[in-house]
């Protein structure tokens, strides 16, 4: 009597086979052995596997946000560079909004609303989890104050960001303007208070680079996009349509590389799952 094939197979193919097998008569069995695998390999060593990874939530925004812009640039450049109906008649580089009031206005307000919203519950996470002590600590009042505000920036920033989509430059151009502003103010804002409560906490706990790394990550973001914004305007007031349009794709690509660096931020908290002890917090 000849033995099945699979007896002459070896073990770890075997083991394989057993695993395939099970998948195959069972779905749930895929969701068991996938985890049980992961954990045993290097990376899984140093990341606790029963956590939520929250530093994918500013990876998702900044991909969203990355890959719109790519993609508008993209359909403009395949369309033949044309000449939208929201344009100076002097202009030939498009503003961004110009692309997305047309045939891509819901892939802008798509992006604009997932970029909303993780960038927001990026930041909510991360006063969760300082709060928890999966991330440093706030220590005093005012650095819980500064923790809270750029929550309640980013939130007025975002908002900005999703109306400016909502209501495009071709039919609501006044409107659009007003929420480019609250979009930009909103996030300066934000960075600025987190800049401030990385500066206090960077300086109590000076073992923690990556406090030092964020502070500087932010402050440069601040300064870069103070300085742009400040030539975007005066392009604008002097009617130089171009130089405006390429200054606002520069802002919204650093404003992407921004979006990312809260990865930087979140991505100690998947190294640890229990909460630290509060050590005293200064009530003023």
């Amino acid at each position: 009597m000849k033995l099945p094939l699979v007896v002459y197979l070896p073990r770890p193919l075997l083991y394989l086979f057993d695993r395939i097998s099970s998948i195959a008569t069972s779905r749930p069995a895929f969701w068991y052995t996938l985890p049980l695998f992961f954990s045993r390999t290097r990376i899984a060593k140093s990341i606790n596997m029963h956590t939520f990874p929250y530093w994918i939530l500013p990876i998702i925004a900044g991909v969203f946000w990355s890959g719109m812009l790519a993609t508008f640039m993209i359909y403009w450049q395949t369309t033949g560079q044309p000449h939208y109906s929201s344009m100076d008649s002097s202009q030939s580089i498009p503003y961004i909004s110009d692309i997305g009031a047309f045939r891509l206005k819901p892939l802008f307000i798509a992006g604009a609303a997932i970029t909303t919203l993780c960038v927001d519950l990026s930041l909510v996470s991360e006063r969760w989890l300082r709060h928890r002590g999966q991330l440093a600590r706030n220590f005093t009042q005012t650095e819980k104050r500064l923790s809270i505000a750029s929550i309640v920036c980013g939130v007025i920033g975002g908002l900005g960001l999703l109306f400016l989509s909502i209501f495009d430059t071709a039919d609501y151009g006044n409107v659009h303007n007003v929420c480019l502003f609250v979009f930009m103010a909103g996030y300066v804002a934000s960075a600025t208070c987190s800049c401030w409560e990385y500066q206090s906490l960077g300086a109590r706990g000076r073992d923690q680079r990556i406090l030092r790394v964020s502070f500087w990550i932010k402050l440069v973001f601040i300064i870069v996009q103070v300085c742009l914004a400040i030539a975007f305007v005066g392009t604008l007031t002097t009617d130089t349509y171009n130089a405006a349009a390429v200054l606002e794709w520069v802002l919204a690509f650093v404003f992407g590389i921004y979006v990312f660096s809260y990865a930087i931020d979140l991505f100690p908290a998947a190294r640890s799952t229990k909460s630290k002890p509060v050590v005293d917090v200064e009530s003023k």
